[in-house]
């Protein structure tokens, strides 16, 4: 698996899906929650490099700090991708805008 995140140093004027190569599946993970504790919910898409929707889930996470979800939304899609049984079929892709969820999921000394 890969994980990317775009930077954010310039303002975004539009944002552009850029299909994975042949092959590769590619999940965009979004979040909507505030920073502090309160209700959140995600959005996963799963396209092939078609730009063909295979699954997509949107709905709530529940109660939780904006960190916490974006870490349940990551999740999710790996959920989605576990349901399908493509595990070791193909390389996915997984885009996501949170460095702090990335790098969590990268370093396993900042796991709890």
């Amino acid at each position: 698996m890969f994980l990317s995140f775009p930077g954010h140093e310039q303002p975004r004027l539009g944002v552009v899906w850029v299909p994975p190569v042949k092959g590769i599946l590619k999940f965009n993970v979004d979040v909507a929650a505030r920073g502090k504790l309160g209700l959140a919910g995600c959005g996963v898409l799963l396209r092939d490099w078609n730009n063909c929707i295979l699954s997509l889930f949107s709905g709530p996470i529940g109660i939780a700090y904006s960190n916490e979800a974006k870490l349940q939304a990551i999740c999710k899609a790996l959920e989605m991708l576990m349901e399908f049984d493509w595990r070791g079929t193909r390389m996915v892709v997984v885009q996501y805008d949170s460095r702090v969820a990335v790098s969590w999921i990268l370093q396993r000394e900042r796991r709890l």
